[in-house]
Parts: structure tokens; C-alpha cells; sequence
């Protein structure tokens, strides 16, 4: 899978969020890794990982979403999908 559901500077924000929280080079982080692949990723750092991803995107992702995020594809779709709710509102 590719992250194309994000723009390139998206997907390098997710990264390196998502490599921060969790002490890893980013390059690690990629769109098939997943909670089950970087052992890292326990419960606690996905709730850190959650709310920085919230405040650096101005998102707020429902209990049904972060719950649901299990890999990095899935946090990007749910990302997406907030910024163009946000886009849909903003005058043109």
C-alpha cells in the first residue's frame, strides 16, 4: 500500500510523529507497519501518538477511529478524511 491518500509532506508529518513517539528513524515507519509490527507500539505510545497526530493535523479523532487505528494506512485514511471534512467548510 502507498499512502496516497495524504500529501507528501502529510505523510512525512504522520512519519516522523509516529517515529518521535516511538524512538524510531523514521524510515522505519512505514505505510504497512502496524501495532503488531513495531513492538514499540503498545498501548500507551498509541494514545501519545493519537494526540499528537490530533494537535499537529487540528483533527479530532473519535473513540471509534483511534481504537480503530491499528497501521499506519488506517491512521492515514482517518487523517484524510478529517482534513477534507475541514476543506468541505472553509469558504472558496
Amino acid at each position: 500500500m502507498t499512502p496516497d491518500t495524504l500529501t507528501p509532506s502529510q505523510w512525512d508529518q504522520l512519519c516522523s510523529t509516529i517515529a518521535a513517539a516511538l524512538g524510531l528513524d523514521p524510515t522505519l515507519v512505514q505505510p504497512e507497519s502496524s501495532r503488531s509490527s513495531l513492538p514499540e507500539w503498545d498501548s500507551i505510545k498509541h494514545m501519545e501518538i493519537i494526540l499528537e497526530l490530533e494537535r499537529g493535523f487540528g483533527i479530532r479523532f473519535t473513540s471509534t477511529e483511534w481504537i480503530g487505528c491499528l497501521e499506519i494506512a488506517d491512521i492515514a485514511k482517518a487523517i484524510q478524511a478529517h482534513l477534507a471534512k475541514i476543506s468541505s467548510r472553509l469558504p472558496t
